[in-house]
């Protein structure tokens, strides 16, 4: 089998989850199958051409060039479609929702999330992504949801049929060992990632306020850039400047936080999946999280969960979580054994069956 593989989200991230999944799919599928590689003017930071002996690559990474605008996506779609035509692949798998209009090949698209379809009011300078997701959608011939809430979502929003598309997970990536000693000495919470609109990061921080525990631990948020003004201004009204904190480093500084946290909290009010719970896992840290979207399907029983869209519910999680050695110990051993379920060579095994059936059909 020979899958060809294109630069839209290599060209935006130098790290990140999609490209993080692409990464760690396309390393895999080469041990078994040709690939082809098409990078164009990437920013990427993951070394993909380092990785194997891939049957074909195209990359550009040494040209700068201002990676918006038109004659950046101008040349990029030209050498994609050159690429294309010499390549000799059956499977073409986009790594977002561009349609190339790559002819003779069998599409296959992963869906992350519905998150621009219902959350419209946070994406209002994204509206093409809808439109685009739509479209491509529509034309693909195999569909992969990253899991069953999202393949819901695309049966239920769109009204694609169920038979198109199959679930395959994702898989957790941190995996480094921790021996260093632990980063912050007072006992912390940890939230990790974006905390802006759907992400519910000021509701949790009132339940964070509101709970037993505000006064006697940290609350640390890792990552999403420094506190904006409205962050600050919430932290102010709640009285919580000297427990709340953020942070921001590389994976190695994570690891450290994720094992040293007495808690891990996930207050999203939606997920396509959602790879921090499972990071925590690995660590062993206890993990409290909403009950909405894919949530409670990857954590299942590992988990406290709790109401996103209600400050109390959240509040009781802290409460319960914290006054409960026994149950942060029982989290915590089901959270590593529920961890060891996913794994990125059963998502590339698995994604590898999507493109035969896709071909066989």
């Amino acid at each position: 089998m020979n899958v060809l593989y294109d630069h839209q989200i290599f060209s935006w991230q130098k790290y990140g989850g999609i490209s993080r999944y692409f990464y760690e799919l396309i390393k895999r599928v080469s041990v078994s199958e040709r690939v082809d590689l098409y990078q164009g003017f990437h920013v990427n930071k993951y070394g993909l051409e380092k990785i194997g002996d891939f049957g074909k690559l195209f990359s550009c990474q040494k040209i700068e060039l201002p990676k918006t605008g038109r004659i950046y996506e101008w040349i990029n779609t030209a050498g994609l479609k050159c690429f294309a035509r010499k390549s000799k692949a059956g499977i073409y798998h986009p790594t977002y929702y561009n349609d190339y209009c790559i002819d003779g090949k069998k599409l296959v698209v992963t869906v992350y999330d519905m998150i621009h379809e219902l959350f419209p009011e946070y994406f209002v300078h994204d509206k093409a992504t809808i439109a685009k997701k739509r479209v491509i959608l529509k034309k693909a011939d195999g569909i992969i949801a990253i899991s069953e809430a999202t393949k819901n979502d695309l049966v239920e929003i769109l009204g694609l049929p169920p038979e198109k598309i199959d679930v395959v997970y994702l898989a957790n990536s941190l995996r480094l060992e921790v021996k260093e000693k632990r980063f912050f000495k007072e006992p912390y919470c940890l939230y990790v990632g974006n905390r802006g609109g759907y992400k519910n990061f000021l509701p949790m921080l009132e339940a964070f306020a509101i709970s037993k525990y505000a006064k006697d631990l940290k609350l640390v948020a890792f990552g999403g850039g420094a506190f904006d003004n409205k962050e600050i201004s919430a932290i102010k009204h709640l009285n919580l400047m000297e427990c709340v904190k953020q942070i921001s480093g590389d994976d190695k500084l994570l690891a450290n936080l994720y094992k040293y946290a007495e808690v891990f909290i996930y207050p999203s009010q939606y997920e396509g999946f959602g790879l921090p719970p499972l990071e925590a896992m690995y660590y062993g840290t206890p993990v409290i999280c909403s009950d909405t979207s894919s949530i409670p399907e990857v954590v299942m029983d590992t988990a406290l969960q709790f109401n996103p869209n209600n400050i109390d519910s959240m509040a009781d999680a802290f409460n319960k979580i914290l006054s409960d050695d026994g149950l942060r110990k029982e989290l915590a051993v089901k959270g590593k054994n529920r961890e060891k379920d996913f794994s990125w060579d059963r998502c590339a095994k698995e994604t590898i069956d999507v493109y035969k059936k896709v071909l066989e059909g």
